[in-house]
């Protein structure tokens, strides 16, 4: 495709799907045979406001998952203090019309212990951008446990981890260290349900981090 602003990447079988930041979509069809390799774009109805930067396969629910830095619906401005996670059905290649999880950034605030009576007023005026709404956390990346289904969202804006159980309540969140995570953008599993971390380290040298299963 053309030179665009290319976010994360999702392997589904023998095909390879690519988020752009707007939302398009883009299935590269046996990305590993030269000779039967297809691309193929999806417009969804999502668009640069939403700022989509992590994709992720379902496989339970054979979906692509699309968590956004941006506003968290498609029209309308409500949600200002919530990031929301898309979803994008394989078989219909069709967009769902809201958000199929929400992340409330007030409950982030409220365990990262905000004292309201100090330092609200001033952390809100810090953390609301025009056009991203509420950027006390961003997420990044996002990830499905091989085993446990839970969904991991990390963000650099913010230095979260967020653990999320399938019906969508949080059940950890986890602040990240600048020393060891500097910027941190990629999130995913591997074949032993080992955790890899990717950071971006702004001027220093970008770093993978991996985690082993506890055992």
């Amino acid at each position: 495709a053309k030179d665009g602003d290319y976010e994360d990447i999702a392997l589904v079988k023998k095909d390879a799907w690519v988020l752009k930041s707007n939302g398009d979509l883009y299935r590269v069809k046996h990305y590993l045979d030269d000779k039967e390799r297809e691309v193929k774009k999806y417009e969804t109805d999502l668009s640069k406001r939403n700022d989509l930067e992590g994709l992720c396969h379902d496989p339970e629910n054979d979906r692509l998952l699309m968590a956004g830095k941006g506003h968290p619906f498609i029209d309308d401005t409500e949600g200002k203090h919530k990031k929301g996670i898309h979803a994008f059905d394989l078989d219909k290649k069709k967009l769902s019309s809201r958000p199929v999880y929400l992340v409330d950034l007030e409950e982030l605030k409220y365990f990262r212990k905000y004292n309201t009576m100090t330092r609200l007023g001033i952390d809100l005026m810090a953390n609301l951008d025009s056009s991203k709404g509420d950027v006390t956390f961003q997420p990044s990346g996002i990830a499905i446990h091989p085993e446990t289904g839970n969904i991991y969202l990390i963000g650099a804006v913010g230095d979260l981890l967020i653990v999320l159980h399938p019906s969508g309540e949080m059940l950890a969140m986890v602040e990240l260290e600048d020393r060891l995570f500097n910027q941190p953008e990629g999130i995913c599993f591997g074949p032993d349900h080992e955790l890899y971390i990717s950071t971006e380290a702004g001027e220093k040298s970008a770093t993978i981090l991996k985690f082993p299963m506890k055992k």
